[in-house]
C-alpha cells in the first residue's frame, strides 16, 4: 500500500524548470489570444500535433460555403493540394497559413468538418468480411462489403509533447537539420517537375493523346512511360529537398538552395531520417477502427488508410446535416 502511495505522489511532483518554461509559453499565447471574439458557427479543434509543428494547439474551424464546395467538385489531381490549401485558409478562423500545416493536421481539421455538419458516420472503405481465406476467396465479391464507420471511432494519436523541431543529425564535423513535410511541398515540387518536363510534354504531345484515349502504339507507350518516370523523380526530388533546413550551420530557405543541397545528404542519413519519422513522429488520426460488420454483425477492427480527400462533401450525396427543419 505504501509503495501504491509513493508512486501516486510521485506523479504529482513538477520539474519546477519546465513548469516554469511552460508558464511563460501558455502566458504568450494567452497574450495573443482572440478567442474572445470567435463567432458561435465555429467550432473548436484540437489538433494532435500539440502546437510543437507549425499551427497552434488549437484553431477554430467554420463548415464550409456553397462556393467552397463547388471549388473542391471542380479540383484536379494536380491542382488539389493547392485547392485544399485556399478552402484551409478560409475556414479556419486563425490567421495562420495553412500551407504550412502537416497532412494528419489537415486530415484531423477535415475530420472534424465532416462529422460536425455532414454526417455521423463514413462509408468510404470497402473492407474483407474474412481476411483470414485463401486470396481467391478472400478477393470474392461476396467477401468484400462497405465499412459504415461511426465518426467517433475514428481516433487520433497526440505527438510525444518533448518532440522539438528541427531534428539534427550529425557526424564527423557533418551537420544537417530537416523538418516534416508541409502540403505546401506538393506545389512546389509539382511546378517544379512539370517545368523541367515541359518541353518532353509538348514533344511527346501526340502520344500522351494517343496514351489518354487508349489508342497507342508500343513506340508511343514507351516515350509516355519514360516520360512519367522523369517527372516523377523530379517531383520526388522536390518534395524530398525543401524537408533540409540547413547544412553545417548554413541556413537553408530559398527552394533552389535547398534543391542543390540535395546531392551533400547521403543516402544513409534518409535512411535514418525516415526511421526516426516513423519512430517519434506517429501522430493524428489512426488507421485502425472498429466498426461493425454489415455482413455478420459482429464488431470488427480494419485498417484504413485516412486521408484529407476521405473527408471532403459531396454536394449530391444524402447527409445528417443536424439543422432543425420547419415550413412556414
Amino acid at each position: 500500500m505504501k509503495s501504491e502511495e509513493m508512486t501516486a505522489k510521485d506523479l504529482l511532483v513538477r520539474d519546477p524548470i519546465k513548469e516554469k518554461k511552460l508558464e511563460l509559453e501558455l502566458a504568450k499565447e494567452i497574450e495573443t489570444d482572440n478567442t474572445g471574439s470567435i463567432p458561435s458557427n465555429y467550432i473548436e479543434v484540437k489538433l494532435s500535433s500539440l502546437g510543437i509543428l507549425d499551427l497552434p494547439s488549437i484553431i477554430h474551424v467554420r463548415d464550409y460555403t456553397y462556393t467552397e464546395a463547388l471549388m473542391m467538385a471542380e479540383m484536379k489531381d494536380e491542382k488539389m493540394t493547392e485547392g485544399m490549401i485556399a478552402i484551409l485558409n478560409n475556414i479556419v478562423f486563425e490567421d495562420i497559413d495553412m500551407g504550412k500545416a502537416h497532412k494528419q493536421d489537415v486530415t484531423e481539421i477535415l475530420l472534424s468538418v465532416y462529422g460536425t455538419w455532414y454526417s455521423p458516420v463514413l462509408e468510404t472503405f470497402n473492407y474483407f468480411v474474412n481476411e483470414d481465406l485463401e486470396e481467391e476467396e478472400k478477393r470474392a465479391k461476396k467477401n468484400i462489403s462497405v465499412a459504415t464507420i461511426p465518426v467517433n471511432n475514428i481516433k487520433t494519436t497526440s505527438l510525444d509533447d518533448s518532440i522539438k523541431l528541427p531534428i539534427t543529425f550529425k557526424t564527423k564535423g557533418y551537420e544537417a537539420k530537416m523538418i516534416l513535410p508541409k502540403i505546401e511541398n506538393d506545389i512546389i515540387a509539382w511546378k517544379f517537375a512539370t517545368k523541367k518536363n515541359l518541353k518532353m510534354e509538348v514533344k511527346i504531345s501526340e502520344s500522351i493523346k494517343a496514351v489518354k484515349a487508349d489508342k497507342y502504339t508500343d513506340e508511343q507507350m514507351k516515350e509516355y512511360e519514360s516520360f512519367i518516370s522523369e517527372r516523377g523523380n523530379d517531383f520526388m526530388k522536390g518534395l524530398q529537398c525543401q524537408l533540409i533546413t540547413s547544412i553545417n550551420g548554413k541556413e537553408l530557405v530559398k527552394f533552389s538552395d535547398k534543391l542543390a543541397a540535395l546531392d551533400q545528404i547521403p543516402l544513409s542519413l534518409w535512411k535514418t531520417y525516415n526511421d526516426i519519422i516513423k519512430k517519434n513522429f506517429h501522430f493524428g488520426v489512426e488507421e485502425e477502427v472498429k466498426f461493425e460488420c454489415s455482413v455478420n454483425h459482429l464488431e470488427i477492427i480494419r485498417r484504413f488508410r485516412f486521408r484529407p480527400i476521405h473527408f471532403l462533401p459531396l454536394l449530391d450525396k444524402e447527409n445528417d446535416s443536424r439543422f432543425e427543419v420547419s415550413f412556414g
